[in-house]
C-alpha cells in the first residue's frame, strides 16, 4: 500500500492551534486515498549525513522519509532550514512532495547547504542536526558507533568561527545547548593542520590560501579568530580539489564564493566545510590579490 507523510512544526505556532491535531484533520479527510498517512512535526525528525551518505528519520514512525510515496509539508517557515534540506533530500530519493516553492530554498544555512552538497556526491563531514538543541543528546546516544568525543559543536546560522565549539565531554554539550537557543549541529572532528579557502569567481577557482590556527589551544583556523594565513599555489591542488569547489559554488548558485576545503592530516582526504557568499574580499589577507581578481572578473563580465 501507498504511504504518505504529513508535515508540520508547532514551533511559532498560534496560542489556540494544535498542529499535530491539524494533520491529524488532513489524514481524515484522506480516508477515501489507498494509502497510509503518518503525521510528524519537524521536532521530531533527524537530520544525518554519515560516510557520505545523507538522511532523514521520522523519528515518530521510526523510519526514513524516503520510505513514502508522497510528503506534504504543510507549515515549515519556523524550520526554513530544515525544510530545505528534506527537499533536497526527497528530489535526490524521488519521492514526490507538495510544497514546490522549497526549491527556491537551497542553501539558506550551513544544514540545507549540507544536504545539497553531500546529497551532490561533494564530501562533506558527518554530520547531526535536530531542530531543537536540546535533542541532540539522545541523537548522539543512538550514533555512538559512528560519532565520539571529541566532536564539533556549531551553530547552523554561525559565521567567522562564532559559536563553534570542540566539545570534549557531554557536560560541556549540555552546558552549551541549556544556556542557548541556537539551533546546533554536530559535526565528527576531523584532524587537521589548517584549512584551506579557495576563492571562485564565476564559477572558476581564481585564488587560494591556507589558514593555520596561531597555536593548539583552539581548534578553529579562521583568520578572524587569530589564525595565518598564506597563499598557495592553485597548481599545487590535486584536480579533485578545485573540481569540487567549484561544484560547490554551483550548486549554491554563489559566482562570488569562499570555499572552505579541509584535508584530513591522516588521510589526505578532502571535504568541503562550506560555501561562503562573502569570503572578505575586501578585508583581511592579501587585500591586493583579493583586488586584482575581482577586477579582473567584473571587466570580463562588462566586456562579454
Amino acid at each position: 500500500m501507498k504511504r504518505i507523510l504529513l508535515v508540520s512544526t508547532q514551533d511559532q505556532a498560534p496560542p489556540h492551534s494544535d498542529r499535530r491535531e491539524v494533520l491529524r484533520t488532513i489524514a481524515d479527510a484522506l480516508g477515501g486515498v489507498e494509502a497510509t498517512v503518518d503525521t510528524v512535526l519537524f521536532e521530531e525528525m533527524e537530520f544525518v549525513i554519515y560516510n557520505g551518505e545523507a538522511s532523514i528519520r521520522n523519528a515518530a514512525a521510526d523510519c526514513d522519509v524516503r520510505e513514502y510515496d508522497l510528503v506534504y509539508v504543510k507549515n515549515w517557515k519556523a524550520h526554513q532550514n530544515a525544510a530545505s534540506a528534506l527537499a533536497v533530500y526527497l528530489d535526490k530519493k524521488n519521492v514526490r512532495y507538495i510544497c514546490g516553492e522549497l526549491q527556491n530554498f537551497r542553501a539558506t544555512d550551513k544544514i540545507s547547504e549540507a544536504f545539497l552538497l553531500a546529497m551532490n556526491g561533494l564530501s562533506y563531514p558527518d554530520t547531526y542536526f535536530t531542530v531543537h538543541s536540546d535533542s541532540l543528546p539522545a541523537l548522539i546516544a543512538r550514533h555512538t558507533t559512528t560519532l565520539s568525543y571529541p566532536f564539533i559543536l556549531k551553530a547552523v546560522d554561525g559565521s567567522a568561527g562564532q559559536d563553534n565549539h570542540l566539545i570534549a565531554n557531554e557536560q560541556e554539550l549540555l552546558s552549551i545547548i541549556e544556556s542557548s537557543e541556537l539551533a546546533y549541529m554536530v559535526q565528527n572532528f576531523i584532524p587537521n593542520d589548517g584549512d584551506h579557502r579557495v576563492i571562485v569567481l564565476g564559477f572558476e577557482p581564481k585564488l587560494s590560501f591556507k589558514r593555520t590556527r596561531a597555536d593548539e589551544s583552539t581548534h578553529l583556523n579562521n583568520t578572524s579568530q587569530g589564525a595565518l594565513a598564506s597563499l598557495t599555489d592553485l597548481a599545487s591542488y590535486d584536480a579533485a580539489v578545485l573540481h569540487d569547489s567549484v561544484k560547490a559554488a554551483q550548486l549554491v548558485s554563489r559566482e562570488i564564493a569562499g570555499v572552505d576545503v579541509l584535508f584530513d592530516k591522516n588521510t589526505g582526504e578532502h571535504y568541503i566545510l562550506e560555501v561562503n557568499a562573502s569570503p572578505q574580499l575586501a578585508t583581511g589577507a592579501f587585500l591586493d590579490e583579493k583586488r586584482k581578481i575581482l577586477d579582473e572578473y567584473f571587466t570580463s563580465i562588462l566586456e562579454a
